[in-house]
């Protein structure tokens, strides 16, 4: 009798974990029960932004403004947070309210640089009135990728050049220009027999390093990194050292350098002074 009922309660056990194991492989799979609470949770959210959106889009500004603040209230971090700052900007400044849209457009560019986010701003008429202050302008900076004084430093040697070596012989043309929204600078030099290379340039802010990759049109490659110090960069490769030195006249002298026993001697590769084409 003993044995059946274990055999029997054994059974039961089976079958129930049976029918669990069938209802978790029609359930969706991942994390299903924090997704269903999370849908839960983004409806409210999505009527009060559809609820605003359509008060926005009817030009109803103070019905927007009072709906994008409940928005905030309900989630000020979820996914329509920084979109219903913007927009709660727009309307306020499209009522007037230009110290209270100021603010909000300093809280929309607090996350920091963003193309996306900085060409919405820029692209809405309602802040027309606002883009010559203080605080449009420091949230157009803030939204700005590249935009520290680091990125900045080499902008010294950008220019259209011709290039003379010490003895005053001209030995090149350099075209040195930014490039991408002031995130680098590319060179195109030509010497004077007609051979060329490019370089490309840029401040790397996660090694805090500058950087730059060359390659000659007989395909010899460089990878130099180095800093801007006391005036001057200075990039090198354990082999080669190059320096460009701003000069009082407006000019630049690069000056390469190469050694062949680990850095205790240098020999001049290039010395060349930069000035402007228009001056030759």
């Amino acid at each position: 009798m003993m044995w059946r009922l274990y055999m029997s309660r054994a059974h039961e056990k089976s079958v129930a974990a049976m029918a669990l194991l069938a209802l978790l492989t029609v359930l969706p799979s991942g994390s299903w029960l924090a997704e269903a609470r999370g849908a839960q949770a983004g409806a409210p959210a999505q009527k009060l932004v559809a609820q605003a959106d359509a008060a926005f889009d009817s030009a109803d500004w103070e019905v927007a403004v009072a709906a994008y603040k409940e928005v905030l209230d309900s989630d000020p971090q979820g996914p329509y947070a920084r979109r219903s700052l913007l927009r709660m900007a727009r309307a306020m400044a499209a009522l007037g309210r230009a110290t209270e849209a100021l603010e909000r457009l300093e809280q929309f560019a607090a996350p920091g640089p963003n193309r996306t986010a900085l060409a919405a701003m820029r692209d809405a008429p309602e802040l027309e009135s606002l883009r010559e202050t203080d605080q449009y302008i420091a949230a157009v900076s803030a939204l700005t990728p590249c935009n520290t004084p680091e990125y900045r430093q080499f902008d010294f040697w950008a220019g259209n050049w011709e290039v003379y070596a010490p003895n005053g012989q001209r030995v090149g043309s350099n075209i040195v220009e930014p490039i991408l929204d002031g995130c680098g600078l590319r060179e195109k030099w030509t010497n004077a027999a007609g051979n060329g290379c490019t370089s490309y340039n840029f401040y790397d802010a996660a090694r805090r390093t500058w950087h730059q990759t060359w390659i000659d049109d007989s395909g010899n490659p460089l990878y130099l990194d180095g800093l801007f110090e006391d005036g001057r960069m200075v990039l090198g490769d354990g082999t080669n050292r190059i320096t460009w030195s701003p000069m009082p006249n407006g000019y630049v002298r690069q000056h390469w350098e190469t050694t062949s026993d680990g850095g205790a001697t240098w020999t001049t590769a290039f010395d060349g002074e930069y000035r402007p084409a228009a001056n030759r």
